[in-house]
């Protein structure tokens, strides 16, 4: 088990541009590093804090934490805990201010990114709307941006995170976040940031209407499985994937987490209302081949909490994950994938270069 703390970064502050009293973090650190230096990975510091701190004050903060982690586990350097910031809504004005100061101390940037409203009426419907789909493309792109420029990526020393996500803040909306309709969203996003970002938190693992897990029956909700399935199948190396349609079909490739080399992974989001039949084309597409599928269907209405691996639940009782078996599927036969569907399939004998 490693566990990473959240910090309080108000403590003794008297208004947006005074530092803050560091005694009691002081303190936890250097407890910390005496009894939970081989647990302790991470601490976060502050949430959503950009309307109540000054960007230049917050981040000569964080250059006062730097030099407390960096103390207190100069006996083991290697060991001291990453530390995580700003946790912020999507603000590129207030990072173009904060990450070239903070830069130095931030091992792990992280931000916030929310495509909905849960109170708003039309969520339901923005579920498969292609227009909702595209909202990302508009708020990722200046903050990736900002974020780059200082080397924060999904593959350097600094990391990028999504340090909360979901269809929609202010918890969701029961019987849509909770349910088959937050799927496309959810692979939509997996797949848009996976080239920039290592990691996306999810909010929530219990609580609110976003939650992964039911809270009154601790049975996974679609999203849990969704999730699964991506660690299931797909790598962490990124391929470059198009869709000539994306008002219909949003596509996403990687190298296969696990098969013969050269194996390749495909994610889909089916945004129409019709079956859809998936054709691979380009200079450095592969054929096709026999492969196995993973697609998720609603069990009932698309309102339905639980979901459908290739026609059968997915399950979880007593206590135990039930399978996620791949539907293997023979020859070269074309991909044709359901209405209103979503999930992947690995081409074993892609024999992709980048894979090998």
């Amino acid at each position: 088990i490693t566990i990473a703390f959240g910090l309080n970064a108000m403590w003794g502050r008297t208004s947006s541009t005074t530092p803050m009293n560091f005694s009691n973090i002081d303190l936890f650190l250097q407890y910390s590093a005496q009894k939970l230096c081989a647990v302790l990975t991470h601490v976060e510091f502050g949430n959503e804090l950009q309307t109540k701190i000054d960007a230049p004050a917050y981040a000569a903060d964080l250059l006062t934490l730097r030099k407390l982690v960096d103390t207190h586990w100069a006996a083991a350097p290697a060991r001291k805990p990453k530390i995580v910031a700003n946790d912020e809504n999507p603000n590129a004005g207030y990072w173009s201010t904060f990450v070239p100061i903070a830069q130095s101390a931030v091992d792990v940037l992280t931000w916030h990114l929310y495509d909905g409203y849960g109170l708003d009426p039309k969520l339901p419907s923005d579920a498969f709307s292609p227009a909702f789909m595209h909202q990302i493309d508009v708020t990722a792109g200046p903050m990736i941006a900002g974020e780059q420029k200082y080397g924060y990526n999904n593959t350097g020393a600094r990391a990028l995170w999504i340090g909360e996500t979901a269809m929609a803040w202010r918890s969701g909306r029961d019987s849509v976040t909770n349910t088959f309709l937050s799927g496309p969203w959810w692979i939509e996003q997996l797949g848009k940031l996976a080239p920039t970002h290592s990691a996306q938190c999810r909010q929530t693992l219990t609580g609110g209407w976003y939650e992964l897990v039911n809270k009154t029956g601790f049975i996974p909700n679609p999203d849990w499985w969704t999730a699964l399935l991506w660690k299931k199948t797909m790598g962490s190396k990124v391929l470059a994937t198009t869709s000539a349609n994306t008002s219909a079909l949003l596509a996403f490739a990687h190298c296969a987490a696990s098969g013969a080399p050269g194996a390749v992974t495909l994610a889909y989001v089916n945004l129409a209302n019709s079956s859809t039949t998936i054709v691979l084309s380009g200079s450095q597409a592969f054929a096709p081949g026999p492969r196995t599928e993973y697609i998720i269907t609603p069990d009932g209405p698309e309102t339905a909490q639980t979901v459908l691996l290739n026609g059968t639940p997915l399950t979880f009782t007593a206590g135990q994950i039930g399978p996620t078996p791949g539907r293997t599927v023979a020859g070269s036969p074309p991909i044709v994938v359901p209405a209103h569907s979503y999930g992947y399939m690995t081409f074993d004998a892609a024999d992709a270069g980048a894979c090998m």
